[in-house]
């Protein structure tokens, strides 16, 4: 009888490699060892971003800590129990119904699959986060400017040449105060240009849209470390002429 030991590494050139795997070993003489079941344990995920409202969190990026193991589980902390969160229909998985201003704990864990078929868990990754404020922003006033009808000849199939009509124009959002120190605003989903009290976004939409009605959806917006913030959306309804 020959002892020998075994060294298992579970990196790669892809990472790390989490689950079970037989090891053998021949000797030089042809015969070969029985084999040896190792199992290398699910690494520590990370959330590389996130976005926080007032009322929800939302995880759109969850990331493996280790190959081969399953997708990140992500549970909110509930009174002493954890409770498992689902995903939306983009694949994004959310945290409903909190209260606005609070700390709430997440946990995210993934897990590695045993040679019998069972599922280990790795170690988890805590993270406390903070729901914004429930404040909208201080709107003074919305001004349009530079509103401007334009058309371009744009070809479609089984029609021909045909004028295809922008309405291009000017937003400018006035507040009565400065936001916070970070924040930016947030006008229809993109950062508006601007600091201090004064914002203004150039839109070009479909269509002979001048004289008609448009609305807006106004919210601070500002960015710290992984996490995008979000306040409370304001609607805000102007003419464009």
């Amino acid at each position: 009888t020959k002892s020998f030991t075994v060294t298992f590494d579970a990196s790669g050139y892809r990472g790390y490699q989490a689950g079970s795997a037989t090891i053998k070993v021949t000797s030089t003489n042809g015969l070969t060892s029985a084999g040896l079941s190792v199992f290398a344990k699910a690494g520590t995920p990370s959330v590389p971003y996130y976005k926080v409202y007032p009322t929800q969190v939302v995880f759109s990026v969850l990331a493996n800590g280790s190959h081969g193991s399953s997708d990140v589980a992500v549970y909110q902390k509930s009174g002493s129990s954890w409770k498992h969160l689902g995903k939306n229909q983009k694949g994004e998985t959310v945290a409903n119904k909190l209260k606005a201003n609070t700390n709430y704990q997440f946990k995210f864990v993934e897990s590695a699959q045993k040679a019998d078929g069972t599922w280990v868990e790795g170690n988890p990754l805590y993270k406390t986060i903070r729901t914004q404020r429930k404040e909208k922003p201080a709107i003074r006033s919305v001004k349009v400017s530079k509103v401007k009808v334009r058309y371009k000849w744009k070809y479609l199939t089984y029609v021909g040449w045909r004028k295809w009509w922008y309405t291009d124009f000017r937003v400018t959002v006035t507040l009565k105060k400065k936001l916070p120190a970070g924040q930016k605003l947030y006008i229809n989903g993109r950062q508006a240009s601007g600091k201090g009290k004064k914002y203004s976004m150039y839109f070009s939409l479909n269509g002979k849209k001048k004289g008609k009605s448009y609305t807006l959806s106004i919210q601070p917006y500002g960015r710290k470390g992984d996490a995008e913030m979000f306040g409370t959306s304001m609607k805000k309804k102007i003419r464009i002429r």
